[in-house]
């Protein structure tokens, strides 16, 4: 009889990330994730740690915590209940927790009725590298910048990945200090299935720029999406969310704009992508 085949390192943690996020509510003793991981406990954590930039404990208190905020504003569990559902042996120690990852007591939570700060299980979409995705809020804000139209990912023709850098130069030659704070907005073209209009701007500040537009882009929860590298990979990420993941998460995209966020003086690079959602009806 041959010896089975080993798992990959991937593998391993994908296989792990699958029974936690289908135990959350189960007590998940480090032996026994270490057992189903084929190594040691210290193995386990090292290995999660660089994998992920979580410790183990961490990333399962994250989820928790994000569980309860849920529950929270559904409103209908006590937060005794609550507390106990998320694998917490009291009250007090609930809310010492809930207090440290949000910033605030549960009760605080559940009274504005905002989701922020939520963490949403690790993803691999489509075998690529492992994503962390959160749900969050904005305020309302005002977007000063250029804007033209291209074709998004289900367009005919997409050409977003050409036509979104020549928008960015022309912001950028026409008003240098978008630099500080670059943000983009995209908005769906009604008379043009699979058409965008693509804002490329900057927070307005209260003094116009000659040449710029003005957009006012509403409050709203999000789902957020970090991405760093090829615009390509952004894409295809984004696509397999919405007909993947999103279906079943839980939420629902709402017919708003997107945005993009970025670091300073970084239009390339490190961004996140914020997908305006709202909790899904219940059946």
């Amino acid at each position: 009889m041959t010896a089975p085949t080993p798992l990959s390192p991937q593998s391993r943690l994908d296989r792990l990330l699958q029974h936690i996020h289908q135990h959350l509510d189960e007590p998940l003793q480090l032996e026994r994730l270490a057992q189903l991981s084929a190594c040691s406990r210290w193995q386990l954590q090292r290995d999660f740690q660089a994998a992920t930039g979580l410790s183990l404990a961490r990333y399962i208190r994250r989820l928790r915590l994000s569980r309860a905020a849920e529950w929270l504003l559904s409103g209908r569990l006590r937060q005794l209940d609550i507390a106990l559902g998320c694998g917490f042996d009291s009250e007090v120690s609930f809310s010492r927790a809930f207090r440290q990852e949000f910033g605030c007591a549960p009760g605080q939570y559940r009274q504005a009725g905002i989701r922020r700060g939520l963490s949403a299980p690790l993803l691999r979409p489509d075998n690529r590298q492992l994503l962390q995705l959160r749900i969050d809020s904005r305020p309302a804000c005002r977007l000063m910048g250029l804007s033209d139209h291209c074709g998004g990912l289900f367009a005919e023709h997409p050409d977003f990945a050409e036509r979104v850098p020549q928008i960015w130069r022309r912001l950028l030659q026409r008003c240098p200090h978008a630099r500080q704070a670059p943000m983009a907005a995209i908005e769906i073209d009604v008379c043009q299935p699979g058409r965008l209009r693509y804002w490329a701007g900057t927070p307005f500040g209260g003094t116009a720029t000659a040449g710029l537009e003005l957009l006012d882009v509403p409050a709203s929860e999000y789902l957020v999406v970090p991405h760093r590298g090829e615009p390509g990979t952004l894409a295809a990420n984004l696509a397999w969310i919405l007909r993947q993941w999103l279906p079943g998460s839980g939420y629902r995209a709402l017919s708003a704009c997107d945005l993009e966020i970025y670091a300073p003086a970084d239009t390339r690079g490190g961004m996140e992508y914020w997908i305006p959602i709202a909790a899904a009806p219940k059946c």
